[in-house]
């Protein structure tokens, strides 16, 4: 898939479309509100492990 989506274009991290680390607890707390891929992932996912600890949005 990584070399997939280098081929076409598709951006691997958020910095590469620009997106401000300011809006990176908004886009935790937005992503909290999607239900299925919460409920349905093997990982309890919170805001916190999304921004803290763990910098999930933060790597990308």
């Amino acid at each position: 898939m990584k070399s997939l989506s280098k081929d076409i274009g598709i951006p691997e991290r958020l910095r590469e479309l620009n997106v401000p680390e300011s809006d990176i607890e908004n886009m935790a707390e937005m992503a909290m509100t999607v239900a299925r891929p919460i409920e349905n992932n093997p990982r309890k996912m919170t805001k916190e492990a999304a921004i803290g600890q763990e910098e999930f949005y933060a790597r990308l």
